[in-house]
């Protein structure tokens, strides 16, 4: 059985740039073909499908499957080598001088503040933060959108952050789970909110409007464990369709009075001058392969890290614990 390809260079995405080489993939994904036959379909020269083909061969979606003798004349069928072809592409800032390391993930200012007294030492814009959820993150990393991705996936039956989504994602590769922080999570509102809120069914009990984050993020899916814990449905959870980026947008909804309550950090609460509810702490990690990790600007972006300055300017941001900042864990 063939497979499925996926293509992420741009050679990929220049050669099925032509409208005439992409009518010809779909043909031969659904059988094989000669030129000839694929002109007359396609009502082109045998010359110019000739072409074609020839750039599709070159990186790999078309073969010679076999060639047929009638009479004096022999006729080369050509077909796909994959049942399908998913392209994919992401574009990211213009990388530095001194290369690009794409960190995906979140953690809002704590990263940031990292990202950017790691790129002054190094005098150039080397790593690059984009703000994704923990899932896609991972999904990502899989597929080499990013060299680091940013997680806080708790596992009920293990008690563990990350470790059992790494290996079923990464089953065959070596990977490094390298630990940035412990920090709290909780309810976020206003200070002026005379509705007492320390669980989501005070939420539910005083009509007040919830803002949450997007599917596949750890947040989203703590709260539906949070939810049934408390045997709340969604439904009764008004609000629950407003969905935003991350935990600024959380905090900014709450501000703004778009919404009433929210579930995020402590830091972003105290930064904005919210209330904030305490209900859980949790281990956010940075996750590589081995090879990422024997980079030198990785090396010492991790060294940044496990530095007392930085840990205490990231504790003093609020709700953090940095004790085991730059721990390593192989997996």
């Amino acid at each position: 059985m063939k497979n499925i390809l996926h293509y992420q260079f741009d050679e990929a995405f220049r050669v099925l740039g032509e409208p005439t080489r992409i009518a010809i993939m779909r043909q031969l994904l659904s059988r094989p073909a000669t030129i000839s036959q694929i002109g007359v379909s396609l009502e082109k020269h045998p010359a110019q499908i000739k072409y074609h083909i020839t750039q599709l061969e070159k990186i790999g979606l078309v073969e010679l499957a076999y060639e047929k003798t009638i009479r004096n004349y022999t006729e080369k069928y050509y077909r796909s080598t994959s049942n399908a072809v998913f392209l994919n592409r992401a574009i990211f800032p213009e990388p530095s001088e001194k290369g690009q390391i794409v960190i995906l993930g979140g953690d809002g200012p704590a990263l940031e503040l990292l990202v950017d007294t790691v790129n002054h030492s190094i005098g150039a814009d080397v790593f690059c933060h984009i703000s994704t959820g923990s899932l896609d993150s991972l999904i990502y990393l899989r597929e080499n959108y990013c060299q680091i991705a940013g997680s806080h996936l708790f596992d009920y039956e293990s008690g563990d952050f990350n470790v059992s989504y790494i290996r079923h994602l990464f089953a065959l590769k070596n990977m490094s789970i390298v630990t940035f922080g412990h920090r709290n999570q909780g309810l976020i509102f206003r200070n002026d909110e005379t509705r007492k809120v320390t669980c989501l069914a005070d939420v539910v009990k005083n009509g007040m409007t919830f803002v949450n984050r997007e599917m596949g993020t750890a947040t989203r899916l703590r709260l539906e464990r949070l939810l049934k814990e408390e045997t709340i449905s969604p439904t009764e959870l008004k609000g629950y369709e407003n969905e935003v980026q991350n935990y600024s947008e959380i905090g900014e909804y709450i501000l703004n009075k778009k919404a009433d309550v929210g579930l995020g950090m402590e830091s972003i609460a105290r930064s904005l001058g919210l209330g904030f509810h305490f209900l859980f702490t949790e281990r956010y990690d940075l996750i590589m392969s081995e090879d990422t990790l024997e980079i030198p600007y990785v090396k010492q972006f991790i060294d940044t890290l496990q530095s007392p300055e930085i840990r205490r300017r990231i504790e003093d941001l609020g709700g953090y614990d940095m004790t085991h900042a730059g721990d390593i864990i192989h997996i």
